[in-house]
């Protein structure tokens, strides 16, 4: 087949950065080759001065819309995303209503039917029989909460078959049961979800059978347990850069959940990430209004920040400015290392076959976190002001440009569902 369009640039692969063409069709990459092998007469866009990254996958997203459309809809999150360079999300269950029946599944696919990126949804526990439903809409994974646990890890694991991927929040519900007044207080919120809850959830899910992913791994006790078993896991930004000791300057900003770690956990989560042993980033993007993360008192205010549009940029300034992590580890983290582990067979690497999705990077760009830019409804950050270097200029999804330089393209409804193999 011959190439509809050649686009030039320094592409970010496996093996580093390569001056190279992506030959595709439109849609879809059919090879990569240097530029002067582009055949004569293709259509030529030249990015010769920016790297080229694939599209990143994140796999922890909360979307909110339904119940929940004033702290983020599917178009704001995606247009989020999109200013990321995230060209596909996957959205977490825990929404009003939860996504643990039909009716509340088909009512958040009409929902996500506004998305101008491609997108994936993680079933909650079912309350009814979904799978089969969620098998011919291409949905395979299912999200377990601590309370979910509380059932007893195995039967939890028992009601799920096992070709579905379990991604779990790891915290041991014994241990945390009696700690609630712990969270009420900044000074005291981390030890109302000690370590030894993750530590304790993850020892026991480690040695289950089946496909278990853990998701925002926090402490250095599961990040070792996890190491030596050979489970998957992921890790957020802010368990990586930030801890406990800057919850007086950081207030509400700083609940999260899992909480932010005493130093020495911080320490282990960003040595594991700057030596190749994290397998994946997400970003736990969970946006909330302004009013009620930054004004009520902390007891009330929810946990959670958004990270859709500071994800790959604290990746990328890692990587340009400090030197901590190669390109192409920032391609596996947040592209390569996310597909791999949800089983996708067209995201997270340029390569032939796969979608022309593409997020287009200004390593020059040197800029400030300013939230109240961000295309999310939740304009906050406890990364306000931080220096960054590196900017997604353009995002390509299936070969259409959604995101150029602040600005959303796209209409409502580009995105696509992500299929699992």
């Amino acid at each position: 087949m011959e190439p509809e369009l050649a686009i030039l640039g320094r592409v970010v692969t496996t093996r580093g950065i390569m001056e190279l063409a992506i030959l595709s069709d439109g849609e879809r990459i059919l090879d990569l080759v240097t530029q002067g092998r582009v055949p004569h007469g293709t259509r030529i866009l030249d990015r010769g001065r920016y790297l080229i990254f694939p599209g990143f996958v994140d796999l922890h997203v909360h979307c909110r819309d339904l119940g929940q459309r004033d702290k983020e809809d599917w178009y704001t999150c995606t247009s989020a995303a999109a200013a990321g360079g995230v060209t596909a999300v996957f959205d977490m269950p825990n929404t009003v209503p939860p996504t643990r029946t039909k009716g509340a599944l088909e009512a958040k696919l009409s929902a996500a039917s506004r998305a101008v990126v491609d997108y994936g949804i993680h079933l909650g526990l079912p309350e009814e029989d979904l799978w089969d439903l969620a098998r011919e809409i291409g949905i395979r994974s299912v999200k377990l909460y601590p309370e979910d646990l509380e059932l007893g890890y195995d039967r939890a694991l028992r009601m799920i078959p096992e070709d579905f991927l379990v991604i779990v929040h790891a915290e041991d519900p014994q241990i945390l049961r009696g700690k609630e007044a712990l969270a009420s207080d900044p000074g005291t919120y981390a030890f109302a979800y000690p370590p030894e809850a993750e530590v304790e959830a993850v020892r026991k899910l480690v040695s289950r059978r089946g496909k278990i992913h853990i998701t925002h791994l926090s402490t250095k006790g599961a990040l070792e347990l996890c190491r030596g078993s050979g489970r998957t896991f992921d890790v957020t930004p802010h368990h990586c850069l930030l801890d406990s000791d800057m919850m007086p300057e950081l207030g509400n900003l700083g609940k999260v959940r899992p909480p932010l770690r005493p130093p020495e956990h911080r320490t282990a989560i960003m040595s594991a990430l700057i030596s190749g042993q994290v397998p994946a980033v997400g970003s736990d993007h969970a946006p909330h209004t302004p009013e009620e993360k930054l004004e009520l008192m902390f007891e009330e205010a929810p946990p959670g920040i958004p990270g859709l549009e500071t994800t790959s940029h604290l990746l990328l300034t890692l990587c340009i400015r400090d030197g901590l992590l190669r390109p192409e580890e920032v391609l596996r983290l947040y592209a390569r290392g996310p597909s791999e582990i949800l089983g996708l067979r067209r995201k997270g690497l340029l390569a032939p076959g796969r979608d022309l999705d593409l997020a287009v990077v200004d390593p020059r760009a040197s800029w400030k976190v300013d939230p109240s830019s961000f295309l999310s409804k939740a304009k906050f950050s406890p990364f306000a002001g931080w220096e960054m270097r590196g900017r997604v200029v353009e995002t390509y999804v299936r070969g259409e440009l959604v995101y150029s330089h602040g600005e959303v393209l796209a209409s409502p409804g580009l995105g696509e569902m992500v299929r699992w193999r």
